[in-house]
C-alpha cells in the first residue's frame, strides 16, 4: 500500500536556466505472509521401507524416508510467518544550468523503516558540461541502498538434503531459520540491515547529425550484501555443538541450519560504449543502426 505526494516548480534565480525544485514524501505499508500447506507435504507419515529380496529392499530396507516432499518440503505450521512494516520517506531534488553549457543536479532522500532496516540516507550529485556543440562530458556520484525484504527477514523452510560423509551419501534434514528467531540469534544471527552502495560514473558524449556516441566508465561498491550462511551443524561446520544449540532453542529433528546475514562487500568496475546512427529514407522511414560494448570486472 503506497501513498505519494510529489511537488515540483521552476524558480528563476538569475542563472542560465530556472532552478527546478522537486520535493516529495511517501508512506508505504508492506506485508509478507506464508501459510502452512498440505500436511502430507511436510509431515512424517510413518512409512518404513520394507526389507525384501529386491536390490532396493536389500539396500534401504528398514529405513524411514525423509518426511514430506523431496528437497524443499511444504510449509509447516512451524515455518509459517506473517510480518508487516511501515516506511516513511522524503526527498528533495534540485537541478539547473549554471551557464548554458553547464548542468548540475543535486538530490537527497531520507527513509525510515519501523523494523531492523532503521533509517537510511542516500544522495546524488550529477553534472554535464558541453565542451563544444554536440560534444560533452558528464559524471556523477551517488549513494543508494536496498532494505532487506520482509521475505528475507521471515523466510523459514525445512528441506531434505544429502550430505556426503566420506564417500557415502547420507540423507539429512536442514532448516532455514528466520533471522530474528531465537535459534538463529543463538547461532550468531544479527538483525538484517540495508545493503548500501556508493557509485561513481564519468563519460563523454558526442552527437553530430544522425551519429550519436557515448563512452562511460563506472564503479559500483555494495556493502553488507545479504546472503545465506553455510549449513551450520554438519560434521565440518559445528557438528553436534550446533545441533545442541538448535535443540535448546526449540528446533528439533534437524541436522543443520542456515539463515540470512549481511556478510559480503563487492565492487564492480566497467566501461560501456554505444554508437548509434539513424538512417532516414524517403519511402521506408527511419532505421536506427546501433552497436554496443560493455566490460565489467
Amino acid at each position: 500500500w503506497v501513498n505519494n505526494l510529489d511537488l515540483s516548480r521552476d524558480v528563476a534565480i538569475g542563472l542560465a536556466k530556472p532552478l527546478s525544485i522537486s520535493v516529495g514524501a511517501e508512506h508505504r505499508w508492506e506485508r509478507f505472509q506464508s501459510r502452512a500447506g498440505e500436511p502430507d507435504s511436510y509431515r512424517n507419515g510413518g512409512y518404513q521401507i520394507p526389507v525384501d529380496d529386491t536390490p532396493f529392499g536389500q539396500l534401504y530396507g528398514g529405513r524411514y524416508p525423509s518426511p514430506g516432499l523431496v528437497s524443499f518440503t511444504g510449509t509447516s505450521p512451524a515455518d509459517a510467518a506473517s510480518l508487516s512494516r511501515n516506511n516513511l520517506a522524503g526527498y528533495v531534488d534540485l537541478a539547473t544550468n549554471v551557464i548554458d553549457a553547464w548542468f548540475i543536479g543535486v538530490a537527497g532522500r531520507f527513509e525510515h523503516y519501523d523494523d531492523s532496516a532503521g533509517n537510511t540516507v542516500s544522495g546524488k550529485v550529477s553534472t554535464r558540461y558541453e565542451l563544444a556543440p554536440g560534444l560533452a562530458i558528464r559524471g556523477g556520484v551517488n549513494t543508494g541502498f536496498r532494505a532487506p525484504s520482509l521475505a528475507q527477514t521471515g523466510f523459514s523452510t525445512t528441506q531434505n538434503t544429502t550430505t556426503v560423509i566420506g564417500n557415502t551419501p547420507v540423507s539429512t534434514i536442514a532448516k532455514f531459520l528466520p533471522v530474528n528467531s531465537a535459534a538463529a540469534i543463538a547461532l550468531g544471527a544479527q538483525p538484517l540491515k540495508p545493503e548500501k552502495s556508493l557509485n561513481y560514473t564519468a563519460g563523454v558524449t558526442y552527437e553530430a547529425g544522425a551519429l550519436h556516441l557515448t563512452l562511460d566508465a563506472y564503479q559500483i561498491r555494495v556493502d553488507d550484501r545479504i546472503v545465506k550462511t553455510e549449513f551450520l551443524g554438519t560434521a565440518s561446520n559445528g557438528g553436534t555443538a550446533i545441533r545442541d544449540i538448535l535443540i535448546a532453542n526449540g528446533v528439533t529433528g534437524v541436522d543443520s541450519a542456515q539463515f540470512f546475514t549481511n556478510a559480503i562487500d563487492t565492487r564492480t568496475r566497467g566501461i560501456d560504449a554505444v554508437a548509434e546512427y539513424t538512417l532516414r529514407t524517403s519511402g521506408l522511414g527511419a532505421f536506427r543502426l546501433s552497436a554496443a560494448y560493455s566490460y565489467n570486472k
